[in-house]
């Protein structure tokens, strides 16, 4: 149990914690210097000579003169890009090698305090380290790691904190499994579907590959003549494209291609127009069940639009199709549009530009799988059931990611206490 003075604070801290400085209960060394690499994560580990990012990947160094890093270290990030995200972020070595860190990583080993308890501490904390002084801070001194204060708890309650976020950590991890591992298999589904079909047995060689007999290839050309598209556009382009000084707080979504994420159109973040504007403009104006794609700068990023008041905005890094039903499914042409086999047609062709660029003109002459209407239905059935699934699986790893965060907030600053004989939380 805790003491009879836990509910009690000084300064906003619980009487029975203490706050020490970092450079009282850690031992800090600066990385050495070699050669780079930098994965998406902000991770520089070396080991064994050579670099090793979060995904296993091997790379090779030439200076072997590096300090060690045991098991139970903690790494932070001292130099990020102008920018980044990884700025004072916290690693735990939980490897039982030998590592080393280049210049841009720091090591951190607790002394006298629970070392995972540091950790959490430390990734909480690192808002305070990684201030935003407005110029998009891209480093962090030793002297300023060092000047760190800590919240300290009893030994054993730091312990029972560890372990309660430990556990809400593993379920996350767990969580991010199950959501790659879904992923990667309607990556294969697919790949079957949108050549093979459901039930088929006879095939045909086309320009696209083997496909059942009975399917078609065309070209947005021909699907646009025969009117099973009704129409395909981009934004405005030149004088008539809005500018940053039009935008407002709220009014008509103005999608850009950084607005398409896994299929989704996040009308939260993007920016907004004045209607009173957007209606005088010419072209752009995309309606729900619009299957949008990217073409310009950032390729391939595809969705659908959903209900909205009236109309959505399109820049010109952005194309809509919009479909006649009667003929076409608009959720058959966004997995089409995900597919490899044309994923990988857009970037071959955008390559051929300076900068990543597919026009309409060119747009219109790529290639589609047309089974009938009533198969695509059916393929569309089966992908859902998959999408359903990582749509559900993401919800649950929002809603951890969330509990680890209220419980950080709570567990880290004493608010919440633990009972060390029970490990049970209670409320203060």
């Amino acid at each position: 149990m805790v003491s009879n003075n836990s509910h009690e604070f000084l300064d906003g801290v619980p009487i029975d914690w203490e706050v020490k400085k970092l450079v009282e209960i850690a031992q800090f060394e600066n990385g050495k210097a070699h050669e780079k690499h930098i994965d998406e994560d902000g991770e520089y580990i070396v080991v064994n000579s050579k670099f090793i990012s979060s995904d296993g990947k091997e790379y090779k160094c030439s200076n072997k003169n590096l300090s060690p890093l045991d098991k139970g270290d903690i790494t932070m990030v001292m130099s990020d890009v102008p920018n980044g995200k990884a700025l004072a972020k916290c690693f735990l070595v939980n490897e039982n090698n030998k590592f080393t860190l280049n210049q841009r990583i720091c090591s951190i080993k607790a002394v006298g305090v629970n070392n995972e308890y540091l950790y959490f501490y430390l990734n909480r904390n690192k808002y305070y380290l990684a201030f935003d002084n407005g110029v998009g801070q891209t480093n962090l001194r030793k002297n300023e790691v060092l000047d760190c204060p800590v919240l300290l708890p009893p030994f054993k309650e730091q312990q029972k904190i560890v372990a309660i976020l430990s556990s809400v950590d593993e379920a996350i991890e767990k969580t991010e499994a199950i959501i790659k591992q879904t992923e990667e298999a309607k990556k294969g589904l697919m790949q079957q579907l949108l050549t093979k079909g459901i039930g088929h047995s006879k095939f045909k060689k086309t320009e696209v590959g083997e496909i059942p007999v009975g399917w078609e290839v065309k070209t947005f050309k021909d699907l646009l003549q025969e009117d099973s598209i009704i129409d395909i556009q981009d934004g405005n382009h030149g004088n008539a494209h809005p500018k940053a000084s039009d935008y407002v707080s709220q009014g008509i979504p103005f999608i850009m291609a950084n607005n398409l994420i896994k299929g989704k159109i996040d009308l939260v973040n993007c920016k907004f127009l004045n209607k009173e504007q957007t209606d005088k403009l010419r072209i752009g104006f995309a309606v729900e069940g619009d299957v949008l794609l990217t073409h310009k700068g950032t390729i391939g990023r595809t969705a659908i639009v959903p209900r909205v008041e009236s109309y959505v905005m399109l820049t010109p890094q952005v194309t809509y199709y919009r479909v006649n039903a009667s003929r076409l499914s608009n959720k058959f042409l966004r997995y089409f549009f995900e597919s490899n086999y044309f994923q990988n047609r857009l970037e071959k062709l955008s390559a051929q530009s300076t900068r990543s660029y597919i026009g309409i003109t060119n747009q219109k002459s790529l290639l589609m799988v047309i089974p009938t209407l009533e198969e695509q239905k059916e393929i569309v059935k089966t992908l859902e059931t998959i999408d359903e699934k990582i749509v559900n699986e993401g919800s649950t790893l929002e809603q951890l990611q969330i509990l680890k965060k209220g419980l950080m907030q709570s567990l880290l600053t004493g608010k919440v206490r633990v009972k060390v004989d029970e490990a049970e939380v209670t409320q203060v």
